[in-house]
């Protein structure tokens, strides 16, 4: 039995009531989509929909406007309509591959419209009402591949911003955040999740860095990305892992750079540390792992404004966070909390060896006693590792 007929035939039923909503879901359940042709459509759609952009793009300058407008009209018109159309006769597949052709040429369509009218943008707000157009085809049916097209057309747009203009475009980030987060939640896909957190990592370094604001609110904008992840309704593991590990890596920038410019241009912002202190007290009342979420909390605490010592102390921050996770892990059995410190704690000792030794060693040595160490180190930390790992598989055989 087809899939997509039974899904059809099936909605028709529960609608005359032969049958009921759950009966429908277990219905189709029993049927698992077998169509491998799904993947090939998409990109036969695609490839179609490109020859086609590209035999006109390699003509254009040739045509007068009248006549480009006329194409670019008819051909978004046309992708939709027939997206629309295999839609409804249960080819979904290739129904969202015309859709998605259909945005991209939407967003082609203001970009060449404004050339050919030379119409001159100081803002990326055509990617801003791509964007929105883009939300409005994934609103209308609901198939992932458009909501990542649409984050993708957000990125974009917000690395564009940056690039051209040297400036952060609030309503793409906002726009990314919260339909972006919403998305999220409602769907609770782990690999939403990864793009999201990654999109949400670019959009901030973007916002802050084109906005010309203090680099730290980037720790309060990942700081408030991870106290989200503390909510059950927005609970997602790799984000949990985007957020502390963005705040890792900029603390092992901190190491290097905290007692060069970036001290001489700095001024301590006292809205940042209320707004701080408050996101970091909310977290604390929010997490219910208190250690572990004390100790991620520290990753985030604004070293800077300690001084000429702040690349030490965020060194030391470090150690404490790679070996706090070490201790607990040891002590609860969990392989996991082990595996993250082990890696922190070996990042950690190779930002220390360069750090301290980089100018006093000769180059050949540094690497060589580097090595040495982070070997002995490696087979000290993963023999305690295999050590919990046979723990906790005994454990289970038990």
């Amino acid at each position: 039995m087809k899939r997509s007929w039974l899904e059809k035939e099936g909605k028709a039923w529960v609608e005359e009531g032969i049958i009921s909503k759950e009966q429908y879901d277990q219905l189709v359940a029993k049927y698992p989509n077998r169509n491998s042709k799904g993947l090939l459509t998409i990109f036969g759609g695609l490839f179609i929909g490109l020859g086609f952009l590209t035999f006109v793009a390699s003509n254009w300058s040739l045509m007068p406007n009248i006549l480009k407008m006329g194409i670019l009209i008819v051909s978004l018109l046309g992708f939709y309509f027939f997206g629309d159309r295999a839609y409804q006769k249960g080819s979904r597949s290739l129904g969202t591959s015309f859709y998605a052709i259909g945005v991209l040429l939407f967003g082609a369509a203001m970009i060449l419209t404004g050339q050919m009218y030379h119409y001159m943008a100081y803002s990326a707000t055509t990617f801003f009402l791509w964007g929105v157009a883009a939300s409005l085809v994934y609103g209308v049916r609901r198939e992932q591949p458009l909501l990542y097209l649409t984050l993708a057309i957000l990125t974009m747009g917000q690395l564009y911003s940056w690039m051209t203009y040297g400036e952060s475009h609030l309503w793409i980030f906002l726009l990314f955040v919260i339909g972006g987060g919403f998305e999220l939640v409602r769907l609770r896909r782990d690999f939403l999740a990864l793009l999201f957190g990654f999109g949400y990592i670019l959009q901030s370094l973007v916002f802050v860095f084109a906005g010309g604001h203090d680099y730290v609110w980037l720790l309060f904008l990942w700081l408030l990305l991870y106290v989200a992840t503390t909510l059950s309704f927005f609970r997602f593991p790799s984000l949990q892992i985007t957020s502390i590990g963005a705040a890792f890596l900029l603390k092992a920038i901190e190491v290097f750079l905290l007692d060069s410019w970036v001290m001489e241009r700095l001024n301590v912002n006292v809205i940042f540390l209320i707004a701080h202190i408050i996101v970091a007290g909310l977290l604390v009342s929010l997490v219910k792992d208190r250690a572990i979420g004390i100790l991620n909390l520290l990753l985030f605490l604004p070293v800077v404004y300690v001084g000429g010592d702040g690349g030490v102390i965020a060194l030391i921050l470090l150690y404490v966070v790679s070996i706090g996770y070490l201790v607990i892990g040891t002590k609860r059995e969990a392989v996991g909390l082990v595996n993250f410190g082990t890696g922190a704690f070996l990042v950690s000792t190779l930002i220390a060896y360069v750090q301290l030794a980089w100018d006093f060693l000769n180059k050949s040595v540094f690497f060589f006693i580097g090595g040495v160490l982070l070997f002995g180190l490696s087979y000290v930390l993963n023999r305690e590792r295999r050590r919990l790992s046979g723990n906790e598989k005994g454990g289970g055989g038990r």
